[in-house]
């Protein structure tokens, strides 16, 4: 049966109106009958590649699947000596091939192809495979492909297209893909998302009001000084979890989210509590370094469910980071003045520092209690 013969099987309603069973039970019927006869093409069909497009920034990349046997008319291959090894000899025949029969453009022009492989899978029937990544000027990409339809005009390609199924063939040479990003607008999207995860995660802004609260009331009112305090706070802070942040989305160690966020509520109580028991809280360089590396892992849980992009992870990583610590300056730029202002009057303690670091540990520690035993209830509290 054909994919395309599959596929509008599949996507017939299962249970359309009673008005409309019979006539769509007939169609239904007529259909099957009409993908299960003999045809011309079937008959002489000799095989089925597969293929992978993914839309990428400044390009696409593509990874194509084919049986080894299939390989034996393009390449010239003996039937009776075919194994990875076999195929390996004549690699770059089929990396030449499969430039010059798939090809990538732009109205700007052609995309500029680097392949790789052959890499193989499958046990009982092995595959060859091999990755093709196209640079491509600007514009929309149109995807052609030829593969084997000089030795074999019944063959096609099936092929997953950015989520969405496609089948090249002698009738359908070509596809247009989209208009991939380009890498500045990909790095702004990954700024803008760093900075709207830490306004979007109110527990981030109340540790960090935390320690703001905590080094105007040792600033003793002095914008300078505590400037100085705040810097070294804010450079823990982003030391520490820039360096969990890159282990974790490079996948290098992967932590339970729910310790994780349980421990981002703790360092919150612990940083609150400290304001309330200390005169002047000051020193706290390497708590806040110690617990930056714990909201690192939260930071990177979020590129966890959107994924780094398959190229420019790297400097995505970092312009992700880099919206983070923007979001950070502003929240210092928005409160500090104010508290150090007030840091000045004498019920700055009474009235603002002790009953505001109270209400942000009693919070943070329902947090924590939730995170920690997975409870569901005061949802208004937040989680």
């Amino acid at each position: 049966m054909s994919l395309s013969c599959t596929l509008a099987l599949s996507l017939s309603p299962p249970n359309p109106p009673s008005s409309r069973r019979s006539k769509v039970l007939l169609s239904w019927l007529v259909m099957l009958l009409g993908c299960l006869a003999p045809s011309h093409s079937s008959a002489h069909l000799r095989g089925r590649s597969y293929c992978t497009v993914s839309t990428v920034a400044g390009g696409i990349d593509v990874s194509v699947q084919v049986p080894v046997q299939h390989l034996v008319e393009p390449l010239g291959l003996a039937p009776d000596k075919l194994d990875d090894a076999a195929v390996l000899t004549v690699a770059p025949r089929l990396l030449q091939q499969l430039e010059e029969q798939v090809r990538a453009t732009t109205p700007a022009g052609p995309c500029e192809v680097v392949s790789t492989g052959p890499r193989f899978e499958g046990q009982r029937e092995r595959q060859a495979v091999v990755d093709l990544r196209f640079g491509c000027p600007p514009g929309p990409v149109t995807l052609s492909n030829r593969f084997r339809l000089n030795v074999d005009p019944y063959t096609e390609t099936v092929c997953v297209i950015d989520g969405e199924a496609w089948v090249f063939s002698a009738g359908a040479l070509e596809r247009t893909v989209g208009t991939p990003p380009r890498l500045p607008e990909l790095l702004l999207d990954f700024l803008k998302l760093g900075a709207q995860h830490v306004f979007a995660g109110i527990d981030h802004v109340l540790f960090v009001l935390s320690l703001l609260l905590g080094a105007a009331s040792a600033a003793g009112g002095e914008l300078g000084r505590g400037l100085r305090r705040v810097a070294w706070l804010i450079t823990g802070f982003t030391l520490g979890h820039s360096v969990t942040l890159m282990v974790a989305a490079l996948g290098l160690v992967e932590p339970d989210p729910r310790l994780t966020e349980s421990l981002i509520a703790l360092s919150i109580v612990v940083v609150a509590v400290h304001n309330i028991l200390r005169e002047n809280p000051g020193g706290r360089t390497l708590t806040s370094s110690a617990f930056g590396l714990v909201h690192g892992f939260g930071f990177a849980s979020v590129l966890a469910d959107i994924g780094l992009p398959a190229r420019g992870a790297v400097p995505a990583l970092l312009s992700f980071n880099v919206g983070i610590e923007l979001a950070q300056l502003a929240i210092v730029g928005l409160f500090f003045p104010g508290l150090v202002w007030a840091g000045r009057r004498s019920w700055f303690r009474s009235r603002l520092l002790l009953p505001v670091s109270g209400l942000i540990a009693a919070l943070a520690l329902i947090w924590f209690v939730k995170r920690s035993f997975g409870l569901s209830g005061l949802a208004w509290l937040g989680e």
